[in-house]
């Protein structure tokens, strides 16, 4: 069977969901892990801004679910419409977990930092060096500050 075709604004809108949701996730334990230990503690800490990148993830993630939903309800409905589809492209465990933990988190931090924390979130300024373009060096500098 020939391999079927993936609308290319699927595949693009999927790909990000996946790539911003893995990453969110990933940082969201390195810093569960680094900062908080309710849930036991990793064995190196973090340097870096790990905090806003976790929030700079989930604001992308958020914009670009904006896009992913009404293409789903639009152009992706044919396929929505057996079950054995719905779920696995809607993800719709996966969504209905988002839409409770995210907001809960969202009022857990602004109960612990206000406004100002969440203004340093939505701020998208950068400091000197801590563009994409710097990223590479600064992972390098980290991994061989841990050996």
């Amino acid at each position: 069977m020939a391999a079927p075709y993936q609308p290319s604004l699927l595949r693009v809108l999927h790909g990000a969901t996946a790539l911003l949701v893995a990453t969110g996730w990933i940082t969201g334990l390195l810093l569960l892990g680094s900062f908080d230990g309710r849930c036991g503690r990793l064995p190196f800490t973090l340097d870096g801004e790990w905090i806003e990148l976790h929030g700079r993830v989930g604001l992308v993630l958020a914009l670009v679910l904006l896009l992913f939903v009404p293409y789903s309800l639009t152009l992706g409905a044919g396929r929505l419409r057996r079950f054995a589809n719905s779920l696995p492209l809607l993800h719709l465990t996966a969504w209905h977990l988002l839409a409770v933990s995210v907001p809960l988190h969202s009022i857990g931090a602004g109960r612990r930092g206000g406004w100002p924390l969440a203004a340093s979130m939505l701020n998208l300024r950068l400091r000197p060096h801590a563009g994409p373009l710097h990223w590479p060096g600064q992972l390098l500098r980290h991994v061989r500050r841990g050996r």
